[in-house]
């Protein structure tokens, strides 16, 4: 095939992914908009147990799922609540159903911690090694939870595979840390668990720990002879996972242990925007850049802290940033020839039903960002504060 009609077809099969990524983000916002709490799952969830049966009076959908696929029967069972666990049963609620991810009723119950619960739902005959559609077991849920060491002995006398694996890898002892669980962490240690195993992406088990945050945890395994400084395939440390979650404390404490808060990871990606991407806690932005972060460091993208942020649609992130001295105007990388520039810019005129898009240069900003997700209040901030259209 000619050179000049290879890049065309190639413009078009941009083209029509485009489209096809617009239609898909289009249709994904009406569903998200039209589904709402069923109010007997919002009931069980909050364990309103006469709420529950009056609903039950007025013969509502037993089995009627939320946006998640969350039944009332797995609302009741996460929150550890029996006496509606038994109650929605005895009124014909499924306890094979799944949620939108695969999980099972015993699945919810693992997460919550509740013994009782538990306990009832495998009387019942539910599968202790069920697994989810990420591979997470009963077992792995339990110890993610984090809430009980009882039910993680439960289900391993009641067969749960201890070696068992999440599809990325995770083992138990990798969610028991992210968890939070102390006490559990150690009991599975002393059941022989490898604390020095890593995941497919390389990731180790002090950096499960440092995404959920257990400062008591992250010393321990510290303590056990993890490396601090490990990293994970991506390039990735503790640190960069502690951002992630949000947790001010253990940034803090992996920072005085030396890590580096102007690290990169492998595409340029830095701890500032590992914090950015949760945005659940300005403290830890604030915290990165007072030892050393780069506001305005991009990315092998072009994307910055403040790109992530207005993605997320965290205002108060993007305002901080912003009090730092962050570029409103920077642009991310792009390698588009002219045609497939052109056409990136008809797409974004449709999606965004704006004839101003077609022609405009395909580099975005943060605020091209925070337009085309719908953050209104993060537009008018940046607008606010400089940023040009």
């Amino acid at each position: 095939m000619p050179k000049h009609k290879s890049k065309i077809a190639k413009s078009m099969m941009i083209f029509a992914g485009l489209l096809l990524a617009v239609l898909l983000v289009y249709s994904a916002s009406i569903a998200q908009a039209a589904d709402k709490d069923p109010e007997l799952v919002r009931a069980a969830r909050e364990g309103d147990l006469k709420e529950v049966i009056r609903l039950l009076n007025q013969a509502v959908a037993v089995n009627a799922k939320n946006s998640h696929g969350e039944t009332a029967l797995m609302a009741a069972a996460r929150r550890g609540n029996l006496e509606i666990v038994k109650l929605l049963i005895d009124k014909g609620a499924n306890l094979e159903a799944k949620d939108e991810i695969g999980q099972t009723v015993l699945q919810h119950a693992a997460w919550g911690g509740n013994l009782d619960v538990v306990k009832f739902l495998i009387e019942k005959g539910l599968d202790v090694n069920a697994r989810n559609v990420g591979g997470m077991t009963v077992l792995l849920s339990a110890a993610q939870g984090g809430k009980s060491l009882d039910v993680v002995k439960l289900l391993i006398n009641k067969g749960a595979d201890i070696k068992s694996r999440s599809s990325a890898g995770g083992t138990v002892l990798m969610e028991a840390a992210r968890g939070g669980n102390l006490e559990l962490v150690k009991f599975l240690i002393e059941k022989g668990a490898d604390v020095k195993d890593r995941n497919f992406g390389e990731y180790t088990v002090l950096m499960y720990a440092a995404e959920g945050g257990n400062l008591d945890v992250v010393k321990f395994l510290i303590e056990k002879g993890l490396d601090v400084r490990a990293r994970s395939k991506s390039g990735w440390t503790a640190l960069f996972s502690a951002s992630a979650g949000g947790n001010l404390d253990v940034v803090k404490f992996l920072v005085e242990e030396g890590l580096d808060a102007k690290a990169r990871d492998k595409i340029g990606g830095t701890v500032l925007m590992a914090a950015a991407l949760s945005g659940n806690n300005p403290e830890v932005v604030r915290l990165l850049i007072d030892k050393g972060a780069d506001v305005n460091a991009q990315d092998s993208l072009g994307w910055t802290a403040l790109m992530v942020a207005a993605y997320q649609g965290k205002l108060e992130i993007v305002k901080l940033l912003i009090e730092k001295g962050a570029d409103v105007n920077a642009q991310e990388n792009t390698d588009l020839d002219r045609l497939s520039a052109f056409l990136l810019s008809i797409a974004r005129a449709l999606k965004h039903r704006d004839p101003s898009h077609l022609g405009r240069d395909p580099r975005r900003t943060a605020l091209d960002i925070a337009q085309e997700k719908g953050h209104k209040e993060i537009v008018e901030y940046l607008k606010a504060h400089g940023a040009k259209e």
